[in-house]
């Protein structure tokens, strides 16, 4: 009496092989399959005839084969987590995310106004003070976090006050932008000073109280006479 064979495919998305792809077994038979994967993917799911597997492995048997069957796998590329673990003073962004393997990721290190990075940390290492940091080709998870310390104000005099006219700045060690905003958050003035001394021409400007930055950091507040 003539055996009963029975026809098995199998197939897999790409990032992936599978072998055999179609093979004829026997009735009673066992037959053993096997995904290779290509670097960085796995195997997310695998069905026999339209139902999971209780178990996922890239290698696996069918026992008993008494009738045809259709195995369908399913690979993805693997996910990593960089963490990113913020502190007081300032800001990394993005926030914690998933990577796909092999992908690259630029974070952005950001302090607070007047303060300044004093050292950012990967994977619990010390790599600098640098304002963004971007982890290449990733393969595994990750950690990243900054810290930050107030910035230590120049001495520098800004005078008179109140002013009628001329402003002058004394003590200025590299060139900064001045900055005077009004009371309703404008920017009325902005222009560099460098230079150990500088004068600013602010006759144009109308009365009133405006704060005065210096690279984005206050330094106190000028009053503009008449």
């Amino acid at each position: 009496m003539e055996q009963k064979e029975y026809e098995i495919t199998a197939s897999v998305n790409k990032g992936a092989t599978i072998t055999p792809t179609h093979v004829t077994a026997p009735h009673g038979s066992d037959r053993s399959f096997h995904i290779e994967l290509e670097e960085g993917y796995k195997v997310v799911s695998c069905t026999i005839d339209g139902q999971p597997m209780d178990k996922i492995d890239t290698v696996f048997t069918l026992n008993n084969i008494i009738k045809e069957h259709t195995i369908n796998a399913e690979v993805a590329l693997k996910k990593y987590e960089i963490t990113v673990n913020q502190t007081e003073n300032g800001v990394i962004s993005p926030q914690t995310t998933f990577v796909e393997h092999g992908d690259s990721q630029t974070f952005t290190i950001t302090p607070n106004d007047g303060y300044e990075i004093i050292e950012v940390i990967v994977d619990e290492l010390f790599i600098g003070t640098m304002n963004d940091y971007t982890f290449s080709k990733v393969e595994q998870n990750h950690t990243i976090s900054a810290s930050f310390d107030r910035v230590i104000l120049p001495e520098i005099v800004i005078y008179p006050n109140p002013n009628d006219g001329q402003l002058y700045i004394r003590g200025l060690q590299k060139e900064m932008r001045l900055q005077l905003v009004d009371v309703l958050g404008r920017v009325l003035l902005e222009r560099g000073v460098n230079g150990e001394d500088d004068t600013v021409d602010i006759s144009y400007l109308y009365e009133g109280v405006y704060l005065v930055l210096l690279d984005g950091v206050s330094y106190g507040k000028l009053v503009k006479k008449p």
